[in-house]
């Protein structure tokens, strides 16, 4: 019932004991506007709300099916042990719950869509010791999930933030330290403006 408390908020009914046309911070807005859209561009190409559900299904399932196998194969190459990737993949692929979660428009899956890359990202930045950070596209990217990671649903705050305060401890350079301290604080302000 959570979407549906959300995408009645976007609509402006009132739900979640809020009156009509507020979208409480109970569930996270960002969550409620891309629900919302999707509904809305349903109703703009098929004249059909639930058409915009069905393309944003078809598309979480494409996107994590794709997040999931690129995590297997970058793992793979931070050195991974081939047997374990395959049996990471393995559990990708046969494990049944994952299918229902993916097919399912919930906040948790919607968050999932940005963590897996920011946990492989910043997986990546602990094996080799920050390194990443001096590429501008990895830093952009990293930056952005972090965000999207952090907007997505409040324990992603709390995971993202935690994780990237640790990133500084790290022995590197001081640039990079600094840099992934600025990564932190950037995504803990605009979290906690949105």
């Amino acid at each position: 019932f959570d979407t549906g408390d959300e995408l009645a908020q976007y609509y402006g009914v009132a739900a979640l004991d809020d009156p009509a046309g507020v979208i409480s911070e109970h569930h996270p807005p960002f969550d409620t506007l891309i629900f919302g859209s999707f509904t809305d561009l349903g109703h703009l190409m098929f004249a059909n709300y639930w058409a915009g559900l069905g393309i944003y299904t078809i598309l979480q399932c494409l996107v994590a099916s794709f997040e999931l196998a690129w995590c297997t194969v970058a793992l793979r190459r931070m050195g991974m042990h081939p047997a374990l990737c395959y049996i990471m993949l393995a559990f990708f692929a046969l494990f049944p719950a994952l299918p229902i979660f993916f097919t399912s428009i919930v906040k948790d899956s919607l968050h999932m869509l940005f963590f897996i890359p920011w946990l492989t990202m910043f997986a990546q930045c602990v094996v080799s010791r920050l390194e990443p950070l001096r590429r501008r596209s990895f830093l952009t990217v990293f930056t952005v999930l972090s965000i999207l990671s952090a907007l997505t649903t409040k324990p992603g705050l709390y995971i993202t933030v935690c994780c990237l305060a640790l990133l500084p401890l790290i022995h590197s350079s001081r640039k990079t330290r600094v840099t992934s301290l600025l990564v932190c604080v950037i995504t803990l302000v605009i979290a906690s403006v949105v």
